[in-house]
């Protein structure tokens, strides 16, 4: 876990390819982000921030007061987003 926990917080999506909002600008593939409310581990800021800087993103927002987690718990909530995003 903790090795797991280190990788992730070192990735850098942007190393060796340029500027972030470019490489993320060069991801063009439907793309689902889904940001939980209260989440304070990936605020939503940030995950609005990624879904605005992908071409074909569409964002959306988990309300839960069960924080980072709540995407666990509102299991209908999260699966309805998925399928109209499957669906769209």
């Amino acid at each position: 876990y903790v090795r797991l926990t280190q990788a992730m917080d070192s990735h850098d999506l942007a190393r060796g390819r340029g500027e972030y909002a470019d490489v993320l600008g060069g991801i063009d593939i439907p793309a689902l982000v889904v940001s939980v409310d209260s989440d304070v581990l990936y605020p939503p800021r940030e995950q609005h921030e990624l879904a605005q800087l992908l071409p074909q993103a569409h964002y959306e927002v988990l309300h839960t007061p069960a924080g980072h987690d709540g995407f666990l718990i509102e299991t209908a909530a999260l699966g309805a987003m998925i399928l109209r995003f499957m669906q769209g």
